[in-house]
């Protein structure tokens, strides 16, 4: 089953900290600044590993608290995608 939505940085953020991309095995795709979707799939999957130490996405996922559940938006992106958490 494909699965498709949009995240926000923030709600890509809590996506790695959680280790959710893992659990349902979700494919990241980049948008450019217009917002228009790449047509292309990724020829590879952005691990955790590939986040550069330091980085505003790692300093973003870090603040993550992952003792807390998923916010709703994350839900309701996540719902899109038939997915539950």
């Amino acid at each position: 089953m494909k699965r498709s939505t949009f995240v926000s940085f923030q709600q890509l953020a809590e996506l790695y900290a959680k280790g959710l991309l893992e659990e349902f095995e979700f494919s990241v795709r980049m948008c450019p600044g217009q917002g228009t979707y790449p047509a292309k799939l990724p020829t590879k999957k952005i691990l955790p590993t590939s986040i550069k130490p330091g980085s505003s996405f790692d300093l973003a996922v870090q603040k993550v608290d992952i003792s807390k559940p998923a916010t709703r938006e994350l839900r309701t992106a996540l719902l899109r995608a038939n997915v539950k958490v």
